[in-house]
This record gives C-alpha cells, structure tokens and sequence, in this order.
C-alpha cells in the first residue's frame, strides 16, 4: 500500500514536472515568435464585440479605428461602454452595412455619443429606402453632428493605420437589404479579415465572378 502510494506520487510529480516544462516550452516559442506581420510597424486588433443578436466589431490599427456596425437600438451604450473601457473616444470610420436594425440600430446612439469622422453606407435604390425610426434616427445623427458621408462603391480602400479596408460589395441594386449588404475585407500585413454583413447568395456570386481576392484568414459570416 505505501510502496504503491509511492509510485503513484512519483507518477503524478513526474506528471506535473512534464506540465512546468511544456508551458515553459509554449511561453518561450510565444514569447520570442513574430508579434508583427512583416514590414508592419504598427499594432492591430480585431474585436468583435458581443450585441446579441447582430454584429459589431471594431478595427484598430496604430492610432485608428473603424467601427462595423452597432447591434440593435438598445445595443448601442453597450457598444459605447466596450470602446471606453478601451479609452476610444473617436473613430475614424464607421460602417453601416445595411439598414436592417440589428446592425445600425446603435449607430445613431455612437454617432451621438463620439467624435466620428467618416461613416460608410450603401447607396440605395429608391425603392429600398427604408422609411423606419431606426433609419431616420441614424441619418439624423449624421447631420446632426457633421460627420462625412462616404457612399460605399466596390474596389474603394480606406487606410487604418499600416492596415487597408476594401469594399468588395454591394455591386448591384439589389431588391433585398441583406444582398445590399457592405462587404469588406481588412488586410495587415500578411493577415486578413472578410466581414460579410448579411449578404446573401446573389451577392456572394457577384463578388466570386468580380474576382476578387476573398482569400482570409478568418471570414466573419
């Protein structure tokens, strides 16, 4: 019994002497790898922020930031409380990707709430303006607190600090919101991110036989 009580306290510090030199292991690989992409001398970060139903995320990269939409209408002082924990009080551009309010519902409350510069949307067939309070509110905002309006049109590309945002889509007037959805893809160095709104099947081949580069490292769907 204590001989195998022995064995058994030697198996379990051997154990635990293996775990110690593995995460000894692990946190000098981490420590001394890359922490940049090549030729890039700035820091990027990519959150995506949690609004419930909808999306939210936020770019920053060096001393600039993009915001891609703000959840629903009661989401936005949340959105604002997760930039003020960070210390953001600006942003350098926002992205509305469409007008369905689980995505620029919070908007109008950011707009109102922060120094905006620059805010994307798409350029809407007549007949897909949308005449709802969530809409109207975010259109208010922007002229309430002067910021620039910037129609997104396919191939543009905004710097965010050493990293480049293009607009891949929408690319027709489309009949459906969804489809009219701001695509986007940001690239730093040799990492890259896609974020697809709620763009559909329609748009999705439009931008396939477009040829653009939709390769990335992760796809925001």
């Amino acid at each position: 019994s204590f001989m195998l009580l022995k064995r058994k306290t030697r198996k379990a510090l051997s154990l635990f002497i293996g775990i110690i030199l593995l995460s000894a292991f692990l946190i000098y690989n981490l420590a001394n790898s890359p922490k940049e992409p090549e030729n890039v001398n700035s820091e990027c970060s990519i959150h995506f922020i949690d609004v419930g139903q909808g999306d939210s995320i936020l770019i920053c990269s060096g001393d600039e930031t993009a915001l891609i939409d703000a959840g629903e209408n009661n989401r936005g002082d949340d959105v604002l409380l997760y930039l003020s924990r960070l210390g953001i009080d600006s942003l350098d551009y926002v992205i509305g990707t469409h007008a369905h309010s689980d995505h620029i519902g919070g908007l109008d409350t950011v707009l109102n709430s922060l120094k905006v510069e620059n805010i994307i949307l798409s350029d809407l067939p007549d007949s897909m303006v949308p005449n709802t309070k969530t809409y109207t509110d975010l259109l208010e905002a922007i002229v309430n607190n002067s910021v620039n309006l910037i129609t997104a049109e396919s191939g543009n590309e905004y710097k965010i600090g050493e990293g480049t945002l293009t607009l891949l889509a929408p690319l027709d007037d489309y009949n459906d919101q969804n489809e009219l959805s701001i695509v986007s893809k940001f690239e730093f160095g040799k990492t890259s991110f896609v974020f697809t709104g709620d763009a559909g099947f329609e748009s999705e081949k439009d931008i396939l036989l477009s040829g653009a580069d939709l390769s990335a490292d992760v796809l925001k769907i």
